[in-house]
């Protein structure tokens, strides 16, 4: 289903965003964040993958696309990648070239989810979109309330509200992270 939503990733040198065109929400692209965080915490290779993620510039996401790239060869520059952008990370040797969309949090009236893996704070912090409240300067999104206000000049719609986190050390079975992110009466 078009739901839209971003995977996170954040370290000490970037905040990255992928933007997922499908499945945005906890029982989709949630999930699958979850199931790979719990897969992680057997392996633990992934701070270090992270490390080898380069942003590319516009000048060379234009280039790529008058190269006409596919799904097969660049798949991380594709909406349909979503949380797969984890495990593509993980499994990719080298530099790892990216399209950072975190900008689309500051848009949550079609930002509908957003699952982070913090690797700051050692946490899955979850995000929830139609937020028609302003952020306050300690929620994490607060630097995107400019940007949001300029975007959306004409409906009351701000970025993205973080409405749960989970540490690395006591991540949740897939039901409890169910009940906490969509409880049974607000499911679709």
């Amino acid at each position: 289903m078009g739901t839209r939503n971003l995977t996170i990733v954040r370290d000490e040198n970037l905040l990255f965003g992928q933007y997922g065109q499908w499945d945005g929400y906890p029982s989709g692209n949630g999930l699958e964040v979850l199931k790979f965080l719990h897969r992680q915490m057997l392996e633990g290779q992934f701070r270090q993958a992270f490390k080898r993620v380069v942003v590319a510039s516009p000048e060379r996401l234009a280039e790529l696309e008058r190269a006409d790239v596919t799904k097969d060869t660049h798949p991380q520059f594709f909406r349909e990648l979503g949380a797969g952008v984890l495990d593509f990370i993980a499994d990719t040797e080298g530099p790892i070239e990216v399209h950072n969309q975190i900008d689309f949090a500051a848009d949550s009236l079609f930002c509908e989810w957003a699952y982070m893996v913090d690797l700051v704070e050692r946490k899955l912090r979850c995000f929830e979109g139609f937020n028609q409240t302003p952020l306050a300067e300690g929620d994490f999104f607060y630097f995107l309330m400019e940007k949001s206000a300029k975007s959306h000049r004409t409906n009351s719609y701000y970025p993205i509200k973080e409405i749960a986190s989970f540490s690395f050390d006591a991540l949740p079975d897939e039901e409890t992270f169910l009940k906490t992110l969509q409880p049974p009466d607000e499911e679709e």
